[in-house]
Parts: C-alpha cells; sequence; structure tokens
C-alpha cells in the first residue's frame, strides 16, 4: 500500500500505523514534485544501463573472436600437417622420377647397344652372303629376338652397295 496508493486519507492511515515511513512519503513526494530531478535519475540509470550492455556486447565478441582465434590456429596446424603432407609426396614423386629416369637411361643404353649388335651381326651376315631372312632367323637365334624386330633391324641395317 506505502507505493500503491495515492489517495490522501489512507497515506495518513498508514502514517498514523507506521510512522517511520513519513520520510519515505516525503523524499518520494519531493522526488515526484521536481520531474527534472526524476528525468535525471532515469538518465544516470539508463546510462549505466547503456554502459553495461555495451560492455556485455564487447565482452560477447572478445568471446567471439578468442572462439575464432583458436578455430583459426586449428585450421592452420591443419594447413601445415598437409603441406608437409604434400611436400613429402612431392619429395616421393621426385625420387621416383629419378629412379624412372634411371631406368630411361638404361634402356636407352641397351637399346643403342641392342642396335650396334643388330647391325654388326645383319653386316656380318650381308658380308657372308647370306639373304635377309637368313639374317633375320641369326637375329632370332642369337639375340632371342622375336621375329618382327628382327625384321625391323635387318630393313634398318642392310645396306645396298
Amino acid at each position: 500500500m506505502f507505493l500503491g496508493t495515492d489517495d490522501p486519507d489512507r497515506i495518513v492511515s498508514l502514517l498514523d500505523q507506521y510512522p517511520w515511513f513519513e520520510n519515505l512519503y516525503r523524499d518520494l513526494y519531493t522526488a515526484c514534485c521536481n520531474t527534472e530531478k526524476v528525468m535525471d535519475m532515469f538518465s544516470e540509470e539508463l546510462r549505466i544501463l547503456d554502459r553495461n550492455t555495451a560492455q556485455y556486447m564487447i565482452d560477447e565478441m572478445e568471446a567471439e573472436i578468442r572462439k575464432q582465434g583458436e578455430q583459426l590456429k586449428e585450421k592452420d596446424a591443419q594447413i601445415e600437417e598437409r603441406d608437409a603432407q604434400l611436400e613429402e609426396k612431392d619429395d616421393q614423386l621426385k625420387v621416383r622420377d629419378v629412379q624412372l629416369q634411371e631406368k630411361v637411361n638404361q634402356l636407352q643404353s641397351q637399346n643403342r647397344m641392342l642396335e650396334k649388335v643388330s647391325c654388326s651381326l645383319v653386316e656380318e651376315c650381308r658380308e657372308q652372303g647370306k639373304s635377309r631372312a637368313e639374317a633375320g632367323r641369326v637375329l632370332c637365334d642369337r639375340m632371342g629376338m622375336d621375329p618382327d624386330l628382327a625384321g625391323e633391324m635387318v630393313q634398318k641395317f642392310w645396306r645396298n652397295d
């Protein structure tokens, strides 16, 4: 009833029963009569509320920024791990490339040697008066060539003077 009534008779009755409310009623009445003071009081409360709201929003944004920073660190770690894996695979590919190039070089060397030997055998057969077919059979027998390859070699190295 202290704050809920504005009937003067009820207020007087309340003050008779509870005399210590009188000072409170005077302060309340004085505050209500001075609208500017009441507005200042509300303005101050609103300023405090605004400041608290702004601080709360700042705290929330800082927490979000920290969370995003942690997520970025995790993603950076994942990227670094993937980079390391890619570098390892790249190194493996380089080793394989070197091995493959070595095999290509060996095959080229063997091919040159095969051609030299084939050329010598074909030339020897020609000098002995053997036919091209006989030269092909010699290549098959001595070098283990298949007949088609032997025929190509005879065709390539048979010289007609």
